[in-house]
């Protein structure tokens, strides 16, 4: 074999080891669940009886430190629940703050609340305190990746539930984001136990980016409680977007002014119901024929999403 062949060969067998490491290097990347800069916006909805129904936005970080028993903690801000992470073994364990049948509040004992080494057809648990009759038994069903906003591949695990009638029967878990149809800290948010109620993540940020939009909200939600863009109630700006429409208020034609270049539009009404839908880089809209508030989400190219609020008058 002449010289040069074998020369070619050789440089496409280290190509190909290097494009292996790589891949290998890229599935075997973990996300911690536990950072300062984490947030989760999560709307908690229940039925209030008489076909009403109410929503309410809440956030979670965990940015302040606690030690128990020896060990350190991040505790939950919006439960008072405190939660550590081993990241060798890719475990998230938690204390659930309860109250117990005497009206006291404690600590439960730890109990574990992800397990992101799991494999298809594993069995996960958590075992029983004082708010469950029994320990749970979950039996994994689904186990592939979500790409996120920053097109970082991540680990998704969904899980059904196997020995108790009652409470929901599903839950899935993302790595570094953790259950996105329960609380972060489940056991600690009555919809684990409360088919009147559900709590539902929404979106997840980090260093106040948006890293993850759910795509698959509860169905019943207004679209402008689940959704990123409508989380303060303000225009949202992502990856530096900066949104700018006029006229505010509208007689019907609206020109749209960002940095980036457009992906998509979408108008909704105030009851969260879509009416209009724009494709590409259109920077003049029409609204709907009707008096009233509408709310404009934009998505651009770069990946980046903003909203804003708009009367038509």
């Amino acid at each position: 074999m002449k010289p040069q062949k074998i020369k070619l060969i050789q440089l496409l067998l280290t190509l190909l080891i290097v494009i292996g490491t790589s891949n290998r290097a890229k599935a075997q990347k973990y996300f911690p669940l536990i950072t300062d800069s984490a947030e989760w916006n999560y709307i908690h909805v229940e039925s209030m009886g008489s076909g009403s129904t109410s929503y309410s936005p809440y956030n979670i970080s965990l940015a302040k430190d606690t030690i128990y028993q020896g060990l350190s903690y991040k505790i939950d801000s919006h439960s008072k629940s405190i939660i550590r992470e081993d990241t060798i073994q890719k475990q998230v364990f938690a204390r659930i703050w309860y109250q117990d049948t005497l009206g006291a509040f404690q600590f439960s004992d730890e109990v574990l609340l992800y397990d992101f080494g799991l494999a298809l057809g594993d069995t996960f648990q958590i075992a029983s305190f004082e708010i469950f009759f029994d320990t749970l038994y979950f039996s994994v069903v689904q186990l592939d990746s979500i790409t996120d906003l920053d097109s970082n591949h991540r680990k998704r695990i969904g899980l059904n539930l196997i020995n108790h009638k009652g409470i929901p029967k599903t839950m899935t878990w993302i790595e570094g984001i953790g259950a996105i149809d329960l609380d972060l800290i489940y056991p600690s948010g009555s919809s684990f136990a409360d088919w009147h109620t559900s709590n539902t993540l929404f979106c997840f940020k980090q260093y106040s980016y948006f890293k993850f939009e759910n795509p698959y909200p509860v169905w019943s939600i207004p679209v402008f409680y689940y959704d990123c863009s409508f989380v303060t109630g303000i225009p949202v700006v992502t990856k530096e977007n900066k949104l700018k429409i006029y006229p505010n208020p509208s007689k019907g034609e609206v020109f749209i002014a960002v940095e980036q270049e457009l992906k998509r539009i979408d108008v909704f009404n105030l009851l969260g119901k879509k009416v209009k839908q724009y494709e590409g880089n259109t920077t003049q809209i029409k609204l709907p024929e009707e008096k009233g508030i509408y709310f404009i989400r934009i998505e651009t190219l770069n990946g980046g999403i903003s909203s804003q609020k708009i009367v038509k008058d």
